[in-house]
């Protein structure tokens, strides 16, 4: 009866263990998983502000026609590519995969060919005819930032998917790990009563 008992206790601890360090382990990875995606999604956020700010600066400066705010325009369009340039040195993907890393390259190129464009437009030039704002603005800009813009919401979809992926996994990992953990504690349970019964026999 007693090796029956300490059979069972053992196998109840072993399975306590087991499952708490199992469930801990699945709760730290989520955690870390969304915490993932959340800043890689701010990140993203932040890279298509910039850009839209940077499009604000040059229609401004393109209205006003004044060579102080093409000069102006043309820093704050610097400062807003730095903004950022360092904004894309801190994304990581949530995946991390080839495709993802070339979707964050390409979405770099995109940002400095508009950093380029925008700082053409407004860079003063006299033997350049001038050109009004609207046909300016609708031809040259306005493609650059929605090009942009379409890769870093590609970005954001890759995202989204790895991260619904690996929440499934890890809803996966979860149920096979509470089916092991009923199919120990059916062992303990079972382990429990055949000692017993061996010792009704012997009587």
């Amino acid at each position: 009866m007693l090796v029956g008992f300490g059979l069972t206790l053992g196998i109840w601890i072993a399975t306590g263990v087991y499952s708490t360090r199992r469930v801990t382990e699945l709760e730290a990875r989520a955690t870390a998983e969304a915490n993932s995606y959340l800043q890689a999604q701010q990140l993203l956020t932040s890279a298509r502000n910039s850009v839209l700010v940077r499009s604000v600066y040059v229609r401004d400066a393109l209205l006003d026609l004044s060579p102080t705010a093409r000069v102006q325009g043309l820093q704050r369009v610097n400062a807003a590519v730095t903004g950022a340039a360092q904004t894309l040195a801190a994304y990581v993907p949530v995946a991390d995969s080839p495709t993802d890393q070339a979707t964050v390259q390409r979405l770099r190129r995109e940002i400095t060919e508009l950093r380029d464009t925008l700082s053409h437009i407004l860079q003063p030039d006299p033997s350049r005819p001038p050109m009004a704002a609207g046909p300016l603005l609708r031809s040259r800009v306005t493609p650059k930032r929605e090009s942009v813009m379409a890769v870093a919401e590609e970005l954001g979809t890759l995202n989204r998917a790895a991260f619904v992926a690996h929440q499934r996994e890890f809803a996966s990992i979860y149920r096979t790990t509470q089916a092991q953990l009923w199919q120990m504690l059916g062992l303990a349970i079972s382990a429990s009563y055949r000692p017993s019964a061996g010792g009704t026999l012997c009587s």
